[in-house]
């Protein structure tokens, strides 16, 4: 009896609570995308040497819950060369977005808390720039939602040539955006932590000296998933894509 019951309990759960499914938004999953790490989703271009800038506005989430810290809050742009990435943008553990970077390859992670997002901040815009010497320059600015500008972060600079690799005198890389909400811990997929209402607007993407579209439809745009669908509400139009996560104990409620 007690074995029926348990069986019939894994059920339900396996059928009411997908977690870590990966959905396709565009083209195919990578394999080994990511898992354990909660709801997020991923947009990558095309792997070639013509790009060197990317900017967009991030609306800020309207509603945010970390639950103490069992998670951070991540909205970021990033770089993917040839043997690791490099992660650049916004992250909230609780108490205010702030600029930072993670280096995976080099187990670098650093924040600028001298640039915590002022009072009244609705959106940040953010540029990041790859040079022909290697570097990956990150720069925001933190804006009403007017656009009108509250504070500007000195460049970012960080050093990138331990992975991009270089094909006639270019660098050769993908860029790539994603949000997320990463456990502190283990990743609990009922914490009740959410992330609500946050936006990229004006996608934009430099090819070969052109400003182009990096929408989701557009050429500049490879591949995109979505994980723990449940959890994460996500649509895109044009140079825009909006997403709510939730790990809450009824995730389809999104608040």
């Amino acid at each position: 009896m007690k074995k029926v019951i348990i069986i019939a309990f894994l059920i339900i759960f396996t059928n009411e609570d997908i977690i870590d499914d990966a959905i396709v938004i565009k083209n195919r999953v990578w394999d080994g995308y990511q898992k354990n790490t909660g709801a997020h989703y991923y947009v990558y271009s095309p792997y070639k040497t013509g790009y060197s800038k990317v900017t967009s506005y991030i609306q800020l989430p309207y509603g945010l819950n970390t639950n103490n810290g069992k998670r951070n809050a991540y909205i970021s742009l990033g770089v993917l060369g040839y043997s690791g990435s490099i992660d650049i943008g916004i992250m909230n553990s609780g108490n205010g977005w702030l600029p930072y970077y993670n280096d995976i390859k080099r187990g670098e992670f650093k924040t600028y808390k001298d640039f915590i997002a002022p009072a009244g901040t609705k959106i940040i815009g953010i540029e990041i720039d790859v040079t022909n010497s290697r570097k990956i320059i990150a720069s925001l600015s933190f804006r009403k939602s007017d656009l009108s500008i509250l504070k500007l972060t000195s460049p970012i600079k960080i050093d990138a040539s331990h992975i991009l690799l270089y094909d006639n005198y270019k660098a050769l890389f993908r860029f790539f955006r994603f949000a997320s909400l990463c456990p502190t811990g283990r990743d609990n997929q009922f914490d009740g932590t959410y992330m609500l209402g946050g936006k990229f607007t004006g996608l934009t993407i430099v090819n070969n000296n052109k400003a182009e579209s990096w929408g989701i439809s557009s050429e500049n745009v490879e591949f995109a998933w979505l994980v723990s669908s449940r959890r994460i509400n996500f649509n895109y139009e044009g140079e825009q894509e909006s997403f709510s996560i939730s790990h809450s104990l009824d995730p389809l409620k999104f608040k």
